[in-house]
């Protein structure tokens, strides 16, 4: 067997490269330890600026997406909704809490829910029974899930 001689820059690149894997998975433990037949798990995937046309899961004929085909076949797929506003603040404000964009109040860009509405939303509708777990790649969508973390996580 060889002696350890340390690793290359290339090995310790791809080793650290796996770190933020580990650190964003570790809430998916608790998911695994809520999950049983009277509590099963409820994952929502929302794309923001997303063409249903150009997805096969949606009827392309070429098939852009076939993980995600998979993942449906297990799910519930919404083929006919209908966005409360036209972009992504008022948009996912509206997902969240479930509310029209005249009561939660997030209008513009960097806006939020008002104070009053913050406690009403998906995740704090969740947590008491289920684990709970966000992620956003949209700067502005993860403004939201800030302001809401507060209410379902108690920070």
């Amino acid at each position: 067997m060889d002696k350890f001689r340390g690793l290359s820059r290339r090995e310790f690149l791809k080793l650290v490269s796996m770190a933020p894997i580990g650190i964003y998975s570790h809430p998916l433990n608790g998911l695994v330890k809520a999950a049983g037949p009277d509590n099963p798990n409820v994952i929502f995937l929302v794309f923001d600026a997303w063409s249903q046309r150009h997805v096969s899961l949606y009827g392309y004929q070429r098939h852009t997406m076939p993980n995600l085909e998979k993942f449906a076949e297990k799910g519930t797929v919404y083929h006919n909704h209908y966005s409360t506003a036209v972009f992504t603040v008022p948009g996912t404000a509206s997902l969240l809490t479930g509310l029209h964009p005249w009561s939660h109040r997030a209008f513009q860009i960097g806006g939020g829910v008002i104070d009053h509405h913050v406690p009403h939303n998906i995740f704090s509708a969740l947590s008491p029974t289920h684990s709970t777990l966000a992620f956003t790649q949209n700067r502005l969508a993860n403004q939201l899930l800030i302001q809401m973390n507060r209410s379902w996580t108690g920070l």
